[in-house]
């Protein structure tokens, strides 16, 4: 794969992470505002099913939130390495590449689920690991 190829890449990458970001954190806002209109509810104070559902819910925004966080970062990060070509970027691209992957092998592993989870837990980590060896060229070539 050459330097040109490699960046290309990389934008796709980032474009498709920020995408992927933007969602998470849509998910996050409507954890929040499902945990929040349930707590407001009355008689939650003797409702031990509802107090469970809005912690449920409150802390899969929390999750949300800090996955749509880091996706938003890392796809940033890719799509700025493949516009700029710079090593320190690369690098870190290559880091949120690598912590992504092993993210989405051991959800995997933890959790197969149904065949299209499979498929697409798999696209996703043959996509990281395309960007990983993205990342690793334009760093390559930013050395030199």
């Amino acid at each position: 794969m050459n330097l040109e190829t490699s960046k290309k890449i990389l934008r796709i990458a980032g474009i498709l992470s920020i995408v992927g970001a933007v969602f998470m954190l849509i998910l996050s806002a409507i954890g929040f505002i499902g945990g929040g209109s349930a707590a407001s509810q009355p008689g939650i104070e003797t409702n031990e099913e509802l107090q469970k559902t809005v912690a449920g819910a409150l802390v899969g925004g929390i999750l949300f939130l800090f996955i749509g966080i880091a996706g938003l970062a890392e796809g940033i990060i890719s799509y700025l390495t493949g516009k700029t070509g710079k090593k320190n970027l690369a690098t870190a691209a290559m880091v949120f590449a690598v912590i992504t992957t092993i993210n989405l092998v051991s959800n995997l592993i933890k959790s197969p689920g149904t065949t299209s989870n499979i498929v697409n837990s798999l696209i996703s980590i043959a996509l990281n690991l395309l960007s990983l060896y993205a990342a690793y060229v334009v760093r390559k070539a930013a050395e030199a």
